[in-house]
């Protein structure tokens, strides 16, 4: 029973900290205010965290894990060896698909943290945050397109620019449609990018 308390205050210390970090952005976030938007005191916010910065660090944790398990969900994809669109798009298992539902289960199970991250109060503490997300998910998808190994694959350059589009719009998608659009929007973003960019290729090599 003491544990169960114990886990319930920790979880109200950091939701709290996930409200006050959106709001006030991390610089200005206080542990004090923290403790007051939770309903306890200072004194039992340092029982469960170090410091300002530890609860922040638990607050992404389980984003960043989650963003650990797509990158090794795409290496497990590797088995395709066939063209690069149709391996993508592969609706039993392509290396779209599966990341793709390993990462709507994570948005949806820490969306308080991505509307953080997203939407709340930019300093440099966030800017950090976000673009090490970002070159997570860079590097999941320079993993996903398997330059190296896989015949018709993209160059250098190509990868970069797709990544980027990718990426970015993915962002911009998670900031601007509402949450019961989210997983229609950004299948179908994705899929319609990663066709048309491949489609439109083989046509112009063909053409040459």
């Amino acid at each position: 029973m003491a544990q169960i308390l114990k886990d319930e205050i920790r979880e109200k210390i950091r939701k709290s900290g996930i409200s006050v970090f959106t709001k006030n952005g991390y610089k200005k976030s206080s542990i004090k205010h923290i403790a007051e938007v939770a309903g306890v005191s200072v004194g039992n916010v340092y029982r469960y965290y170090r410091n300002k910065e530890d609860l922040y660090d638990d607050v992404i944790q389980g984003v960043y894990d989650g963003l650990e398990e797509l990158i090794f969900a795409v290496k497990e994809s590797g088995q395709y060896q066939i063209a690069p669109d149709l391996a993508m798009l592969h609706e039993d298992g392509g290396r779209i698909m599966v990341p793709l539902q390993i990462f709507m289960d994570l948005y949806i199970r820490e969306k308080d943290v991505f509307t953080m991250l997203l939407n709340g109060e930019k300093d440099d503490r966030y800017d950090k945050t976000v673009k090490r997300y970002i070159e997570m998910l860079k590097k999941h998808f320079y993993s996903m397109w398997g330059v190296e190994n896989m015949e018709g694959g993209l160059s250098k350059a190509e990868t970069r620019a797709l990544t980027n589009a990718l990426v970015f719009g993915s962002i911009g998608l998670l900031e601007d449609v509402k949450e019961d659009e989210v997983s229609r929007l950004l299948t179908s973003f994705l899929s319609d990018l990663i066709k048309g960019y491949f489609y439109v290729r083989q046509y112009r090599e063909a053409k040459q």
